[in-house]
């Protein structure tokens, strides 16, 4: 036992690399500065933690003083009972003595003992902790000699495929080019950004332990983050080269961030608007009630949509279908606005062309109904005029018809007659005395 250190147990222990606890005294602590498997340089949880508040000097001096105190109260106590018996004043001089000393050894001697053992005990706990971190790492932490074949592993990188003998570049080839033998040597830290296993993206980083001739390799998996930064990357790239407009502007609508289409669209660059508000883009084409409830569509949460008739920089009105979407944090609470708008601008000149044509249409329409309008009474007139024209002929040709048939029966009758009369004719001429009467009758 080494003197001055009366509580063996409570000697600071260190972490082997592997992970197990060591005592300090022995020779095979972790050879980089007491460092736990994580590469961090190992602290005690409390420094300040040592056996000197137990020493039996303490104990008895502050026991002594206790004693010293009580009984001199003790006795400014007795001097007001001197008519007590003597056997009454031991019992209270006694009766002081330990109501007072408790106290106060407990305060001075076994209350820091008792916080002493507790720091100690979580200071072995958090050893305990550290020692397990390897195991409980959800990242691969490997050991790997100057060759580069692996000599030990977490479970974490097992998992992974990497496992005890196998050679580093041929599970990782992008750790081929890795110097590890002068990590090694010269005890050198080296980080490598990426390397791909499997469908893994993973960072390292390596620290060569010269004192064991062995490199510790951290690794951190990075897949989700690459993904993420490329799924930004591709959103980004589909930002800066969309044709619509997109302007980015915080809770007060002040502008963060406009696209290239924008600064096409409008004619001011960046650096014009960043930290303005979309109120330079005003054109007066809306009043405030327009306005108003804009802001209380995307205040409550809710996307906006409308058309837009805002003016550019050279003065030139344009026009523009308006999208406004509220962005959220983690929190539920809206912290930005996302504003695109598509150049419709073409598209309402049409519309006005269309509606001007429209409306020349329309007069000349309404203009040609009332010429057929006229035209029609005129028509119809000249129908009823037709229709008694009509009448009058369907009259006169039925008189036409009566008199016809009564004509063409006299004509009959005249015939007939003639008829009659050519008989008695021939009969007279062929009678002598007949035709005697009838020569003088006629």
């Amino acid at each position: 036992m080494k003197p001055g250190n009366k509580f063996p147990f409570l000697r600071k222990k260190t972490i082997q690399p592997s992970g197990q606890l060591l005592n300090q005294s022995k020779q095979n602590i972790d050879p980089h500065g007491q460092a736990d498997f994580s590469g961090a340089a190992y602290q005690p949880a409390h420094p300040s933690v040592g056996p000197e508040w137990f020493s039996a000097l303490r104990f008895l001096l502050s026991t002594i003083g206790a004693v010293f105190l009580a009984e001199v109260f003790a006795m400014i106590v007795l001097l007001s009972f001197k008519t007590l018996p003597y056997y009454l004043q031991t019992l209270i001089d006694a009766g002081i003595m330990v109501v007072l000393i408790s106290p106060v050894i407990y305060l001075l001697s076994f209350r820091p003992l008792l916080q002493h053992i507790e720091k100690r005990r979580q200071a072995e706990q958090q050893v305990q902790e550290m020692a397990l971190f390897p195991t409980l790492n959800p990242d691969a932490v490997l050991q790997v000699d100057a060759s580069g074949q692996i000599v030990k592993t977490n479970p974490a990188a097992n998992k992974m495929g990497l496992n005890l003998g196998a050679q580093l570049s041929d599970l990782i080839p992008d750790l081929r080019d890795v110097d590890l033998a002068g990590c090694i040597a010269e005890g050198r830290t080296q980080q490598i950004h990426q390397t791909q296993l499997g469908d893994r993206i993973l960072q390292w980083v390596i620290h060569g332990t010269p004192e064991l001739g062995l490199a510790f390799l951290y690794s951190t998996d990075v897949t989700e983050r690459k993904r993420a930064e490329a799924e930004i990357y591709r959103l980004s790239s589909i930002v800066q080269q969309t044709a619509d407009t997109v302007v980015v502007t915080n809770r007060e609508g002040v502008i963060e961030y406009v696209n290239p289409a924008f600064e096409l669209q409008t004619g001011y660059c960046k650096e014009d608007v960043l930290g303005q508000t979309p109120r330079v883009l005003k054109s007066g084409a809306h009043d405030k009630d327009f306005y108003r409830e804009l802001w209380e569509t995307i205040l409550s949460g809710e996307s906006y949509q409308n058309e837009m008739t805002n003016r550019s920089k050279s003065g030139t009105v344009f026009h523009e279908a308006k999208t406004i979407t509220p962005l959220r944090d983690s929190s539920g609470n809206i912290t930005h606005f996302v504003a695109t708008g598509k150049d419709i601008t073409d598209r309402k000149e049409a519309e006005e062309k269309l509606k001007h044509a429209y409306d020349e249409l329309e007069l000349r329409v309404q203009q040609r109904t009332e010429e057929l309008r006229h035209t029609n009474a005129e028509l119809e007139e000249e129908i009823i005029e037709r229709k008694r024209a009509e009448e009058a002929l369907r009259a006169a040709n039925e008189e036409l018809t009566r008199f016809n048939r009564a004509m063409v029966g006299r004509e009959l009758r005249m015939i007939e007659l003639k008829k009659e009369v050519n008989d008695l004719c021939e009969q007279a001429s062929q009678s002598p005395r007949y035709h005697l009467e009838f020569e003088k009758e006629v």
